[in-house]
């Protein structure tokens, strides 16, 4: 971990003790520290990462203001849907959850399609949704042994 990680990190937990439990799982900070991390594995040789940081360390200074300002709670969840959207796509991470919902979604409507068309809607839609998210589980653990989750 760099310096930048470690003022980052210092800003958001000097300022954590004013959130409630609540409100920290309400703003995500600990997904914010999260991205934060993996954005400055990869700042030194992707640019977009660089760029992020600077963005990312800004709101970390300010982060105790999302609790009372819209316009502040809209610039936190932009730059970390910002930093989440650009290591998903540029660096293939993903959420630890991500696939297990995903494909359990899929697989529900997929179900239900088949479902429909033996006439066994409901348990097409169990079916469906139980090999979803056992698929999305283990391309969960394989993400996750592959270390590229956020």
């Amino acid at each position: 971990m760099s310096n930048w990680y470690k003022t980052v990190e210092q800003h958001i937990d000097r300022q954590r003790p004013e959130f409630t439990e609540k409100e920290q799982t309400a703003h995500k900070l600990d997904l914010f520290l999260r991205a934060a991390i993996r954005i400055d594995e990869f700042a030194s040789e992707c640019e977009k990462c660089h760029a992020i940081q600077a963005e990312m360390l800004k709101t970390a200074k300010t982060i105790n203001l999302v609790r009372t300002e819209k316009a502040a709670q809209k610039e936190s969840k932009r730059i970390r849907n910002l930093a989440l959207g650009h290591l998903r796509k540029k660096h293939g991470l993903s959420h630890p959850m991500e696939n297990r919902l995903l494909w359990g979604c899929f697989g529900m409507a997929f179900g239900a399609s088949i479902g429909l068309t033996y006439n066994q809607y409901i348990p097409g839609i169990i079916v469906g949704g139980v090999v979803g998210t056992v698929g999305g589980i283990l391309r969960d653990r394989q993400m996750a042994k592959q270390g590229r989750t956020i």
